[in-house]
């Protein structure tokens, strides 16, 4: 796979990890894992820059990752939008 193909995510602020994203619901999962507010963000940016939205999938995992991370308002917001059947608009 080509090095550019890989989504950047900031570690700190010296260090940056290069991930495949082809699996973005492993990386939300991830975040929640690690409870990692800021990578979660940086994935949900990327999710929605690429069309990535869409997925149902994907969005299920977006409420997890900002629940997981402690962001409950922001789980909430989203869950609330999957309830309405506005998946595509966050």
């Amino acid at each position: 796979m080509h090095p550019a193909s890989f989504f950047p995510i900031s570690i700190d602020q010296s260090r940056v990890m290069y991930v495949n994203p082809k699996n973005p619901t492993a990386l939300l999962a991830a975040s929640a894992a690690i409870q990692s507010l800021r990578m979660g963000k940086e994935i949900h940016g990327y999710i929605m820059r690429t069309g990535l939205d869409s997925d149902e999938v994907v969005w299920s995992a977006l409420p997890d990752m900002y629940g997981k991370c402690g962001s409950i308002e922001e789980a909430r917001r989203i869950s609330d939008k999957m309830v309405n059947g506005d998946v595509a608009k966050p």
